[in-house]
């Protein structure tokens, strides 16, 4: 697992170190959660990434326009985990079955 300090430095890491999965929070200095999801998403090289969006913030759309999955804060870590698990399980899915196409 790598980290990153705010919303620029987690842009230059997936840009820099592959990835299997995103979690991001909703608000983070320099680019927001959103911000990133945006740019991930429109990334074609990372547009396949799974996201978790993390927010204290009560939301009525709670995934927002680009994230997989949305948990509010504070998550357990046995949450979080369950929904890694889940992503990263669908993702290869969707790759196995575009492979097979």
């Amino acid at each position: 697992m790598t980290t990153a300090a705010d919303g620029l430095a987690a842009m230059k890491l997936v840009l820099s170190a592959p990835v299997d999965v995103v979690v991001t929070d909703e608000i983070m200095p320099n680019l927001s959660g959103h911000e990133f999801c945006r740019f991930i998403r429109n990334s074609p090289s990372l547009a396949h990434l799974p996201i978790v969006l993390l927010s204290a913030l009560e939301r009525k759309d709670q995934t927002g326009e680009h994230a997989n999955a949305f948990l509010p804060k504070p998550v357990s870590s046995d949450s979080l985990i369950e929904c890694i698990e889940k992503l990263v399980k669908d993702s290869r899915e969707r790759v196995k079955v575009k492979g097979e196409k």
